[in-house]
């Protein structure tokens, strides 16, 4: 499965879960954990801080 295919397969479990559409902010936080990224170099390229780039990824891993 292709990274883009993962990611809109994930994105429609979380929205459904939480009944929210999910923001660019926490897309682009999975897409750098897919990608092998660590929370460390995802906050440097997203407009988040170190925690809240975990704060979200783990959001993300306790629904998927």
């Amino acid at each position: 499965m292709k990274t883009e295919e993962l990611l809109e397969f994930a994105e429609s479990i979380v929205t459904r879960q939480t009944g929210k559409a999910q923001t660019e902010l926490k897309i682009k936080i999975f897409c750098g954990v897919l990608q092998g990224k660590s929370y460390n170099q995802i906050s440097q390229y997203c407009p988040c801080d170190l925690r809240n780039a975990r704060n979200i990824g783990s959001e993300w891993y306790k629904i998927l």
